[in-house]
C-alpha cells in the first residue's frame, strides 16, 4: 500500500510542479544546484499524509536542463528525473498527463497577494485553474489555485492547492529554495 501512496504523491506533485502556462520556458535560467523545498499535505480516502518534496536542478546545457524530483512519503523516498527542452513551451499541468488520455486545462481567475516564506515576503500572482482529464471512458475534474514568485527557482511555485474530483485534496508550501 505504501509504494501505491508514494507512486500517487508522486503524480500529484508533478500536477502542482506549476500549475500554469507562461510565455516563453521560465527555466531558461535556471542553474545547476538551484533548489524548491515544499512541504504537502494530501487527504484522500478518508486517509491524511504528509510528504516532503525537493526539486534540484541537476544538469544544465544550452537546450535543456535535468530536474531531480525527491519525494518522502511514510519514511519511504522515491526519485525521479525529468528533462525539459528550452526552445519549447513549459506547461507542467500538460506534462503529467503526457500520453495519458485526453486532457483540457482552463484558467478561471487571477490576481495577486504577498505570502511570507522562510522570514521573506514574497509578492506572488496566483492562477485558478481546472483540469478535465478522460481516460479510458473516466473523466475527472480537478480544481486549483498556485501562487508564483519569479524569485523562486524552478518555474516559481509559492504554494498550490487543489481538489482532486473529489477523491480528496492536496496543499503544498514552499518551505526554502535557492542555490547550492
Amino acid at each position: 500500500m505504501s509504494k501505491q501512496l508514494v507512486g500517487l504523491a508522486a503524480v500529484l506533485c508533478f500536477i502542482t510542479i506549476g500549475a500554469r502556462a507562461v510565455e516563453g520556458n521560465p527555466l531558461k535560467n535556471a542553474k545547476v544546484g538551484d533548489f524548491a523545498s515544499f512541504k504537502m499535505s494530501n487527504k484522500m480516502g478518508g486517509m491524511a499524509m504528509e510528504m516532503e518534496n525537493k526539486r534540484t536542478v541537476i544538469k544544465k546545457t544550452d537546450t535543456e536542463v535535468t530536474i531531480e524530483v525527491a519525494t518522502k512519503v511514510m519514511g519511504n523516498e522515491t526519485k525521479f528525473t525529468y528533462t525539459v527542452k528550452l526552445d519549447e513551451k513549459f506547461d507542467p499541468r500538460e506534462m503529467a498527463f503526457k500520453g495519458k488520455g485526453d486532457v483540457t486545462i482552463k484558467d478561471l481567475d487571477k490576481g495577486e497577494e504577498t505570502i511570507t516564506v522562510a522570514g521573506k515576503s514574497l509578492k506572488t500572482t496566483w492562477t485558478s485553474y481546472e483540469i478535465t482529464h478522460s481516460v479510458n471512458g473516466r473523466t475527472v475534474n480537478m480544481k486549483g489555485k498556485t501562487w508564483f514568485c519569479p524569485d523562486v527557482p524552478l518555474g516559481g511555485v509559492v504554494k498550490s492547492e487543489s481538489e482532486m474530483g473529489g477523491m480528496g485534496t492536496m496543499t503544498m508550501e514552499l518551505v526554502d529554495y535557492g542555490s547550492k
